[in-house]
Order: structure tokens, then C-alpha cells, then sequence
């Protein structure tokens, strides 16, 4: 009977403590005016396709967050990737890793990390270029030897 009491007891005191644990305050920059404007100019130049400009949004959110929106920078690197701006995607995977705090997080950012190496398309030969596109080439034949005429004596 006593530890049944004790139980009860304890599962009553569990969420009184679980409700005075203090809540993690927000980021700053999630309630500056210049952060909020950024971000949904970004997605509703997302919205109408406008895909540079929705980039360069999120990159200015991302300045004034100071790099520290994990939200901002795997936009900006979905978007990198969408306009195969490879090197650009790499680096913002780097600094995605860098600001996740869960591993997760980090592992998802050291996948997307591989994805810009991974993604490149094959070169293509240019079609105004006059050269042929490269094919194995056959060794040369071998020359044939020229043999001297025959000539007939008449002695």
C-alpha cells in the first residue's frame, strides 16, 4: 500500500514541476520587423516563382538572423540546388551543420552536405560547338607496305 501511495503521489507532483519548468525564449530576430518582412517576401516571391529574388530574400533574412535560422538556410540551400548553384549549396550545408542543435538535425545537414556533389549534372557538348562529341577512336590501320614493281630483264 505504501509504495502505491508514494506513485500517486509522485505522478501528481510530476506535472506541477513539468508546468513551472520555464519555456526557452525565442530568438531575437524572430520578432524583428526587418526579419519577418524578409521572410515573407521570400516565400511569396516563392509563391509567383520568382526564384533568385525568393533567394536574395532569404539571404537578407538570413544576414539580419545572423546565420543562426536553420529554417532560412535549408530554403536558401533547397533553392540553391533548384538553380544548380552547387558551391553556394555546399557552403550553406556547411553553415546549416554548424547551427544544428539536435543530432538529427546535424545528420540531415551532413546528408544535404553530400547532395551538391552528388546532384551535378553530366557536362553536356555544346551544340554550336563545330567539334564532335568525343567517341573511343579505333587505332589507325596499318599501313601497307608498298612493294617495288616487279621488272623483267630481257638480257
Amino acid at each position: 500500500m505504501r509504495p502505491l501511495a508514494s506513485l500517486c503521489l509522485a505522478l501528481c507532483l510530476f506535472p506541477l514541476t513539468a508546468s513551472t519548468q520555464t519555456q526557452p525564449n525565442p530568438p531575437a530576430y524572430k520578432s524583428n520587423p526587418k526579419y519577418v518582412a524578409a521572410i515573407t517576401e521570400a516565400k511569396k516571391l516563392y509563391a509567383q516563382r520568382m526564384f533568385i529574388f525568393a533567394l536574395d530574400s532569404y539571404k537578407k533574412a538570413s544576414k539580419i538572423a545572423e546565420g543562426q535560422d536553420a529554417q532560412c538556410l535549408d530554403d536558401i540551400f533547397n533553392l540553391q540546388l533548384n538553380l544548380e548553384k552547387y558551391k553556394d549549396a555546399l557552403a550553406t550545408a556547411a553553415q546549416l551543420e554548424a547551427v544544428a542543435t539536435f543530432p538529427a538535425a546535424k545528420a540531415t545537414a551532413q546528408i544535404d552536405r553530400a547532395a551538391p556533389t552528388t546532384c551535378r549534372p553530366a557536362k553536356r557538348a555544346n551544340p554550336t560547338s563545330s567539334r564532335q562529341p568525343t567517341r573511343p577512336s579505333k587505332p589507325p590501320l596499318p599501313a601497307i607496305p608498298r612493294v617495288p614493281p616487279l621488272t623483267t630483264s630481257t638480257a
